[in-house]
Parts: structure tokens; sequence; C-alpha cells
């Protein structure tokens, strides 16, 4: 049997739009469980899916290659297993290079694809990159840890600081012999190397009918320098990508100012 991707369901299977949720690096998908129940409530119409992508949560044992584009077509392998396509798929971060990449690959049924706060283009990471950092970090605590405490001492002892040591740990699951990361960390550089490469500018610039793509940036971030904001507000009107600046936020979008990217969404959502 080929590989399926681990999944949950916000609202009924049965309704009639489907959404994708795809969160970031080192996360996994219940991280927008309480932003997307919200979104639910305003908009009951929709089935949202939260995705473990590949090397995340439970679906660590993800064959190779890992690449943007094996995580596109694992979206297509669960669409598939679902009998039904998205006509959305909502991505943060690493997850909206994800969805750009699925809307590049596999177009058919899809309506709109919204990339959260995610730098569509190829980036050259310095060697203290925070995700670099972080992962070094990870692969330097002993595991088994014996409590979910010990694992967040043993993180912010490497220089992690405590609210993302904190993040870190709802990554953690129990084993007989103590708790374990729920990471896929000896593919991680493959998946990040080709996602630092991977330049997906040329497609948001291609004209095209279907999806609707929106890029929601965030204003207190800093992935889009001020150059790159006013690409995004450049793309010709033919290859349907709307720009929106979120106010009162940084990085992580759907907690800083999740009201204000609730109504936003909800607005515009097919």
């Amino acid at each position: 049997m080929s590989f399926a991707v681990a999944h949950t369901f916000v609202g009924e299977k049965s309704a009639p739009k489907l959404a994708f949720v795809l969160h970031g690096v080192l996360g996994a998908g219940h991280n927008f469980r309480s932003f997307i129940r919200g979104l639910h409530a305003e908009r009951g119409d929709y089935g949202f899916v939260l995705v473990d992508q590949r090397l995340h949560g439970a679906s660590t044992e993800a064959p190779p290659p890992h690449t943007l584009a094996a995580c596109a077509d694992d979206l297509a392998r669960l669409s598939a297993l679902l009998e039904r396509a998205p006509s959305t798929v909502i991505g943060h971060s690493f997850g909206g290079k994800v969805a750009l990449e699925y809307a590049r690959r596999h177009p058919n049924g899809l309506e709109q694809v919204w990339v959260l706060d995610a730098q569509p283009g190829a980036i050259a990471p310095e060697p203290d990159h925070e995700v670099l950092t972080v992962l070094e970090a990870l692969r330097s605590v002993p595991v088994p840890a014996p409590s979910r405490d010990a694992a967040v001492t043993a993180l912010t002892e490497r220089g992690i600081a405590r609210p993302t040591a904190a993040w870190l740990a709802t990554s953690l699951k129990r084993t007989p012999n103590g708790y374990v990361f729920n990471l896929g960390l000896d593919g991680m550089d493959e998946l990040l190397s080709d996602y630092f490469q991977t330049d997906l500018w040329p497609f948001l610039e291609t004209p095209r009918d279907a999806p609707d793509i929106f890029l929601v940036v965030a204003e207190q971030g800093d992935l889009f320098s001020p150059e790159l904001r006013r690409r995004a507000v450049r793309l010709p009107p033919e290859a349907r990508v709307k720009a929106h600046l979120l106010e009162d936020s940084g990085h992580w979008v759907h907690v800083d100012n999740p009201d204000g990217l609730r109504a936003l969404i909800s607005r515009e959502l097919a």
C-alpha cells in the first residue's frame, strides 16, 4: 500500500466543500485545530482536513524523496483516499509553499489557495537560521526523555527560547520508555533543502483561470522585505493573486491575530 499522510477532520466529511489545512515545518495538523474550529463555526459549508505532512506528526514513516513535490503528491493521494478533491488549500509558512506546489502540480478542482506568511521564492539560509538552529537542538536532546518538562528544559539549555521549546513539546509522543519527538528528523535536511531552493514566484506570475491565490503577509513579520511586498502586490491581474497585509501579526498569523485572519478567510472563501 502506498504511503498516506495522517489527517483529522474538523466538520462533516460530507460537507459541500473540502479544504486541506497545512501546518509549518516541525509542526503538526493539531497546530491549527483551534483556529479551524473557529473558522468552521462561521463556514459550516466546509469540511476541513488537518494534515500531518510527511516527516511530521503521525506521518513520520514517509518514504523518500523528501521534497515539496512529494508533499504535494501526498495531498493528491489523500484526495484519492477521500474520493474527493479539495476546493481550497490553506498553508502556513512551509505549508504555504507546499500549497502552491500542490496548485502547480494538481490544479484540477482547486478554487482557492491561501498562503499564510510563506515566502514563495528561493531562500539562502544563514547557518544560524532559526529552523536550522532548532533542528540541531532537537537532534541533540537525549531521547526518550523522562517527561515533557525534561525535554523542554533540554531544549532551553541548548539555546531555544522557552515558548518555542514548549511549542516543540507538543510534538512529543509517549512511548513505554519515555517521550520522543514525533518528527522524522533523519529526512528533515532533505526536505528543508528543497524547500529553501524551490522558487515559486514564476508560478505566481503565470496567467491562470483557477485557482485564486491569496498571499497573506504578516505586518510585523520579516519574511517579506519591502521589495518582496511590492513584488506581491504588482503581480499581473491575470495571475489571479491577491496580496493581503494582516495587521497586528507576526509570523504566527493564526495565533497573533486569529480574529482578523478568520474574518479575511471566511469572507473570501468561494
